[in-house]
């Protein structure tokens, strides 16, 4: 989930660390109710490949990104990019701002044997006491290569 904050001015509280803090709480529940539509496998057996994601472009550092690569998990996928299928995450999680929203990673094989990445996310709907008007959308781009387990 990404999202981009307007500091509160004059108000005494250190906003950065009070929105920290919330978002790490609301992603820790965000991740029980993490829905992933393709290839991160619950069984060991059955990943043959680590899917290792790498950066390249993103629209604000302060954005945050509701990822299945969330604080360095590890990705695991049952194929590589050889065979041409697109893989894509899908997640949903409520936010500090009291709002749901749902981001989606999609993987896009490359001729390279590497996938492209694209992440977008989207508000979902706001509780009665949320307020998503400080909140903005984010996107980011990279490379995910596919690294066979032993």
């Amino acid at each position: 989930m990404s999202m981009k904050w307007t500091p509160a001015v004059g108000t005494g509280i250190p906003f950065g660390r009070v929105i920290g803090l919330s978002a790490a709480l609301l992603v820790g529940a965000g991740f029980l109710v993490t829905t992933m539509v393709t290839c991160r496998h619950h069984h060991p057996a059955q990943a043959k490949f680590k899917l290792v994601l790498e950066v390249t472009k993103t629209d604000d550092p302060g954005c945050y990104y509701g990822t299945a690569w969330d604080r360095d998990s590890v990705v695991l996928a049952d194929h590589d990019a050889s065979d041409g299928r697109r893989i894509t995450f899908k997640h949903r999680y409520p936010f500090v701002d009291g709002c749901w929203w749902e981001g989606d990673e999609i993987l896009t094989p490359q001729a390279n044997g590497n996938y492209s990445y694209l992440y977008l996310d989207r508000l979902v709907s706001c509780g009665e006491d949320g307020d998503a008007s400080k909140t903005l959308t984010c996107t980011r781009s990279g490379e995910v290569s596919a690294v066979p387990l032993d």
